[in-house]
């Protein structure tokens, strides 16, 4: 029975000890395991300080924009401010163009009917003077 007995612990501690292949080894693949974390671990550092480096340029063009936005907005309201000036002027311009022709032609008529008065008792009296 003892034989059996060696026999038995024998096979298991054959059986219990590690592989002679480092590759079949339990250990060897919890190392392996153990880089391919460690190096996706630095790969997701690198990839998050880039995402971070990203996200930084990203606000300062966000920034830029909204001051460019501002800057935009009060050039279009100085704009919209110099032509309503501008119309301002040009309907009192059109006014005093328009009270300018008329104060003209009331002249001008004024004037005509003057000299067609003036005409016509010229024209009265050498008829007169002839008859």
């Amino acid at each position: 029975m003892t034989g059996l007995l060696q026999l038995l612990l024998l096979v298991s501690l054959t059986l219990a000890s590690e592989p002679s292949c480092p590759a079949c080894s339990k250990y060897d693949y919890e190392e392996k395991l153990l880089e391919r974390m460690v190096r996706m671990e630095f790969a997701f550092e690198k990839v998050l300080n880039e995402n971070k480096a990203v996200i930084k340029t990203v606000e300062q063009d966000l920034t830029r924009i909204k001051e460019e936005n501002t800057r935009l907005h009060a050039t279009v309201d100085a704009l919209k401010d110099q032509q309503e000036q501008a119309e301002l002027k040009l309907v009192s311009f059109m006014e005093g163009v328009e009270r300018n022709q008329s104060s003209t032609l009331e002249k001008i008529v004024s004037d005509s009917n003057t000299t067609l008065e003036q005409t016509i008792s010229a024209f009265n009296d050498i008829k007169e003077s002839m008859v």
